[in-house]
């Protein structure tokens, strides 16, 4: 091989190399329709090519530090090319980047500030609040998995509803059961005090369903191993003399490892047999505590048994 034939060869390969070691990356222009916390709901313009997979975007806004963004905002998002296959659908969002910002965004709704999406959305995060501010600062609050159809015409929509919290800002040592953990010389006193202002998930089943005139019923998933869906509200998840128990919260920095390799969906199935678990047990006059048997008998899998005390589960 002469030398001219193999530098031509060296440099294409290079090329090739070059090539194959630069991130893809794919991006759309849309405007912002939702924001809750550090997510964006975008609903991409009509001729970019996402839109052939569906019409509103989740997007994170947590790549972009030093901005805040606005309802109405025209954006630039870069992402790494993989759609998840939802609703509104997901991807990985490298970057996001302010392109237009309409001055009285109310004035100018979007095309699809009417949806049926939009809609639950607001009536959840009304309900949220009213059952959940006395207690908690609420940070966030998430719809995924989000599954619509008509059904004799009214919409029903199933979903998992993640709400991050926050207990209001004090003092962790004029807590009752801290102050508790530290005269008794427990083991997990520092735990607890350190766990007491950090960022919290609740996460629930949902279906909610939406009448012409959009009054919506909301329900919840009771059963323990399949589906059965109970008429709820959002203060049954309130401790009070007629309920035992209000849910179950974690600390979001130990996710996974409590939840070790489990999706959204799989960690809202593990939660939905473990409150009914509570339920079952708490009705027999049981104290619930969750371990490895409870979960075995009730069919609660995939959790990691040395991370299981790391759920807060209020029962009473």
């Amino acid at each position: 091989m002469n030398r001219k034939l193999l530098l031509v060869l060296i440099v294409v390969l290079g090329v090739m190399v070059a090539g194959c070691s630069q991130e893809v990356t794919e991006e759309f222009v849309g405007t912002i329709t939702e924001i809750n916390g550090l997510t964006a709901i975008v609903q991409p313009d009509e001729d970019e090519e996402i839109r052939n997979s569906g019409d509103l975007v989740e997007v994170s806004l947590s790549v972009s530090d030093n901005f805040e963004f606005m309802v109405g905002d025209r954006v630039k998002v870069t992402h790494n090319g993989q759609i998840q296959e939802k609703y509104p659908l997901g991807i990985e969002t490298i970057s996001v980047e302010l392109i237009e910002r309409v001055e009285n965004p109310e004035e100018e709704p979007g095309e699809d500030d009417d949806s049926a999406y939009n809609k639950i959305s607001e009536y959840l995060k009304g309900e949220s609040i009213e059952a959940f501010s006395p207690y908690y600062e609420l940070l966030e609050f998430r719809i995924t998995d989000y599954r619509e159809e008509e059904v004799d015409g009214k919409t029903e929509a199933e979903f998992l509803y993640t709400i991050v919290s926050k207990n209001y800002d004090r003092d962790p040592d004029t807590v009752g059961y801290i102050i508790e953990a530290k005269e008794n010389g427990s083991d997990y006193y520092q735990q607890l005090y350190d766990e007491y202002l950090q960022p919290k998930e609740m996460n629930f089943n949902f279906k909610v369903v939406m009448d012409e005139e959009d009054n919506m019923t909301l329900y919840s998933n009771v059963s323990p191993n399949g589906v059965e869906w109970e008429e709820s509200r959002m203060t049954d998840y309130i401790l009070t003399e007629k309920t035992g128990f209000t849910g179950i919260g974690y600390d979001l920095d130990y996710k996974d490892r409590i939840f070790p390799g489990m999706s959204d969906k799989e960690v809202s199935a593990a939660i939905s047999r473990i409150l009914d678990a509570a339920r079952l047990e708490t009705d027999k006059g049981e104290v619930f505590q969750l371990t490895e048997e409870i979960a075995e008998e009730y069919g609660i899998e995939g959790l990691d048994p040395e991370y299981m005390n790391m759920l807060d589960i209020m029962v009473r």
